[in-house]
């Protein structure tokens, strides 16, 4: 009986019995030519080439490893199948759907803009980066540097207001400076020409409270609008088209309580400032306080009165704040509202009891550094004591 030599073992002239050879049509005979030195043996090197109308090595393996399971001879397979290349037309033209507005580059539209305006962006430009700089404890030398600014024409005096106002409804912690910004900045007025040709004066108080009064009407619109998008969501086709719906409703609702508080907020914070007449703050309670069952404008009122309570709270005005709370009290008691706005407007009817001293430390406003290290300060000498 002859002995065999596995392959891969050095024999130089290795061969498979005749039966086993025969049987298997794909065994591997020998090696072609001398053994290759270690890092150098292909495969095609030592395997033979099959007979014809055989498989391919490649597709005995596949089948070996079991059809689509082994990935090696599967990715051979692949490998050997021809590729397609497809060439675009040069000659065919797409035409692409352009934009109604476009993006265009900084330095593009500068090239557009009269000197005028590229004047106006660069102050309206310089006015953003003294806001994202502004804090309480930098306050004093950025109000210097706005005031610094050439803010001598209409469009940079209304670029001015609407940058601060929307930072103000945004950031509701720092309503508070920016409010003392709009104080500092409430004596500027520019003089310019109305739409008949007559010239006018145009102020910084006259557009701050036109931009808030504006975006308190806007809230009473919006209340409109959500009604109608409910009754889309009650009388849906479908399932599916319900829940879109529902969704796109408690999205819409979201940001428009975010914006009406930091709004109602913005505004009780210029009265405190004596930027806002007490007429405006009493139209704007009586017009919140109108429906007992939108819980948006009575978590407004709970917002704005706790805000401005303290300092609207005066014997000549205390016939109508006793009225307001008279119908804080039936709404409380009769009103269809949920319980996180009753516990709201029972937390204001007691702050009132209280001589509108809060019953704890709120920590809702921004400090400076020198009044943290003061309170910190204060609270290691009470735990000494």
């Amino acid at each position: 009986m002859s002995s065999t030599s596995p392959v891969g073992t050095g024999a130089k002239d290795a061969v498979v019995p005749e039966g086993e050879r025969e049987a298997t049509p794909t065994s591997v005979t020998k090696y072609k030519g001398t053994r290759p030195r270690h890092g150098q043996c292909n495969r095609e090197d030592l395997l033979p080439s099959p007979p014809e109308g055989e498989l391919d090595w490649d597709d005995h393996l596949h089948l070996e490893k079991g059809g689509d399971g082994g990935m090696r001879g599967s990715r051979q397979v692949e490998r050997n199948k021809p590729r397609t290349i497809i060439i675009p037309n040069p000659e065919l033209k797409v035409k692409l759907r352009k934009a109604e507005q476009p993006w265009q580059r900084q330095a593009a539209l500068k090239l557009e803009l009269t000197d005028k305006q590229k004047e106006t962006l660069e102050v309206l430009c310089k006015f953003r980066s003294i806001l994202n700089k502004l804090t309480p404890q930098k306050f004093q030398k950025l109000a210097d540097a706005t005031l610094q600014l050439k803010i001598n024409t209409e469009e940079r005096l209304r670029g001015v207001v609407d940058l601060i106002f929307t930072r103000a409804i945004t950031e509701t912690m720092y309503s508070e400076v920016y409010a003392n910004l709009c104080r500092v900045l409430a004596p500027l007025a520019v003089e310019t020409v109305n739409a008949e040709g007559k010239p006018q004066t145009v102020n910084f108080r006259r557009l701050l409270l036109t931009k808030c009064q504006q975006e308190f009407e806007k809230d009473m619109q919006e209340d409109e609008e959500r009604e109608t998008m409910q009754k889309g969501v009650e009388t849906a086709e479908t399932e599916e088209m319900r829940k879109q719906q529902q969704m796109e409703l408690e999205a819409a609702e979201m940001a428009s309580r975010h914006q009406s508080l930091g709004n109602i907020r913005f505004i009780g914070e210029l009265y405190k400032l004596k930027i806002l007449s007490d007429s405006i703050i009493h139209e704007c309670m009586i017009r919140l306080l109108k429906s007992a069952s939108d819980e948006g404008s009575l978590e407004c009122f709970t917002k704005l009165m706790t805000v401005t309570g303290k300092e609207l709270d005066k014997e000549e005005a205390k016939l109508r704040i006793d009225t307001y709370f008279s119908r804080v009290n039936d709404v409380i008691k009769k009103g269809k509202i949920s319980k996180r706005v009753k516990f709201a407007l029972q937390d204001v009817v007691d702050l009132r009891n209280n001589k509108w001293v809060p019953r704890k430390r709120q920590d809702t406003k921004v400090k400076t550094i020198d009044q943290i290290h003061r309170e910190a300060q204060d609270e290691e000498d009470t735990f000494h004591a």
